[in-house]
C-alpha cells in the first residue's frame, strides 16, 4: 500500500511538471524590438480599476478589463483613461479563472503595458510589469519617441 501511494504521488508531480513545461513553452522568448513591434500599444499608466466583461473566444467567455490612467504612451492612440483585458478575473471571494491567470493588474498600480491584438489584451508572453520593477524596459523606451498624456 506505500509503494501506491508512492507511486501515486511520483505520477502526480510528473503530471504537474509536465503541465507547467507546457504552458511556458507557449509563450516563446520575445526580445523587446518584437515585443514591441506586435503590439498594439505600448504605455505607462496606474491602474484605476477593474470589472469582469463578456469575451468571446475565452474558455469560460469572461475576461477582466482594467483601466488605467495613461501618463507615457510609446505606441497606439490612447486617450487619458484606457482599458485592456487579461484572460483571468477576480471575483470579491477569491481569483476565479476563465483560462489563464499570468498576468494580474493590482488596482492602485502603476504599469508599463505592452497590448496586442484588436481588443488591446495583456498576455503573459509581453512585458507587462510594475513599474518599480521595469528598469531595464524603461531605460529601453527611453530611447523611443513617447508622449505624455495629461
Amino acid at each position: 500500500m506505500n509503494v501506491r501511494a508512492t507511486v501515486g504521488a511520483l505520477l502526480s508531480c510528473v503530471s504537474i511538471a509536465a503541465s507547467s513545461v507546457s504552458v511556458a513553452a507557449s509563450c516563446p522568448f520575445l526580445t523587446l524590438d518584437e515585443q514591441f513591434a506586435q503590439s498594439a500599444v505600448v504605455f505607462v499608466g496606474r491602474s484605476t480599476g477593474q470589472r469582469v466583461v463578456a469575451a468571446l473566444g475565452i474558455p469560460g467567455g469572461r475576461a477582466t478589463e482594467t483601466t488605467f490612467r495613461v501618463e507615457d504612451v510609446w505606441k497606439g492612440t490612447l486617450t487619458k483613461a484606457w482599458s485592456t483585458r487579461t484572460c483571468g478575473f477576480a471575483s470579491a471571494v477569491g481569483p476565479a479563472l476563465t483560462c489563464s491567470d499570468s498576468v494580474r493588474f493590482d488596482v492602485g498600480a502603476r504599469y508599463v503595458v505592452f497590448s496586442t491584438g484588436d481588443t488591446v489584451d495583456a498576455t503573459a508572453c509581453m512585458t507587462n510589469e510594475r513599474v518599480e520593477n521595469a528598469g531595464k524596459v524603461l531605460q529601453w523606451l527611453s530611447a523611443k519617441p513617447h508622449r505624455k498624456i495629461r
